[in-house]
C-alpha cells in the first residue's frame, strides 16, 4: 500500500479494529486457547508489533512512489537549491532502505512467532 501511496488508515482505522483482533484470533485458533489463557503482556506485545508493522510500511514505503507528496517536496526543494534530481531517482534511492526494512520486519515477525510458539505450544493441552 505504501508503494502505491495508498493510505489504509493507520492505527485507529486499520490496525486496532482489524489487524490486532485477527492476530489475536489467529493465536487463539492456532493453539486452541481460551482468552484467559493468553498472558496480558503478550496481548500488549501483539498490539505493539501490529502497530509497528504498519509504521514500518508507512514510513519506509512512502518514498517508493514517485507521486508521493514527500518525494515531490524533496524534488522541488532540491531543484530550488540547484541540485538537479527527479522523482524517479529519489524513489529508486529509497529502494535499498525499503528492502532492508522488509528483512528486519521478517526477522522480527519470525522471532515473535517463535516466542509465542514456545510459550503457548503446550498450553492447549492444559485446558
Amino acid at each position: 500500500a505504501g508503494l502505491a501511496s495508498i493510505r489504509i488508515g493507520g492505527h485507529p482505522q486499520f490496525v486496532r479494529p482489524l489487524i490486532n483482533p485477527m492476530v489475536q484470533g489467529a493465536l487463539k485458533t492456532k493453539y486452541n486457547l481460551k482468552p484467559e489463557q493468553i498472558d496480558e503482556k503478550d496481548v500488549e506485545k501483539i498490539k505493539a508489533e501490529a502497530s509497528a508493522m504498519e509504521n514500518y510500511g508507512n514510513f519506509f514505503g512512502q518514498n517508493l512512489f514517485v507521486g508521493a507528496a514527500g518525494v515531490l517536496l524533496m524534488v522541488g526543494t532540491f531543484n530550488s537549491l540547484d541540485i538537479k534530481v527527479n522523482a524517479v531517482s529519489l524513489a529508486l534511492a529509497s529502494v535499498p532502505i525499503a528492502i532492508i526494512t522488509i528483512l528486519i520486519v521478517v526477522v522480527k515477525n519470525i522471532l515473535l512467532d517463535r516466542y509465542l510458539e514456545r510459550k503457548y505450544r503446550n498450553k492447549e493441552d492444559q485446558v
